[in-house]
C-alpha cells in the first residue's frame, strides 16, 4: 500500500524536493544542502518538472520490480 503511494508520487515535484532536502540534510555537508536549496530557488518550475518527467518512468519501472 505504501509502495503504491510512493510510486504514484514520482511525478510530484514537491515530493522530489522534499526527499532531496531530507537526504541532503541527513547525509551531506551543509554547503551542499545550501547549494541544493539555491538551485531549487533559481531553477524554473517548468524545467524541474521536465527533469522529473524524464526520470520518473525509469525509477517507477525499477521500483515495481
Amino acid at each position: 500500500m505504501i509502495k503504491k503511494y510512493i510510486i504514484g508520487q514520482l511525478v510530484n515535484l514537491s515530493a522530489w524536493i522534499g526527499v532531496a532536502i531530507i537526504f541532503s540534510a541527513m547525509c551531506l555537508p551543509d554547503s551542499i544542502t545550501i547549494g541544493l536549496g539555491i538551485f531549487l530557488i533559481i531553477t524554473p518550475d517548468e524545467k524541474l518538472n521536465q527533469m522529473i518527467k524524464e526520470w520518473s518512468p525509469k525509477l517507477k519501472e525499477y521500483l515495481e520490480k
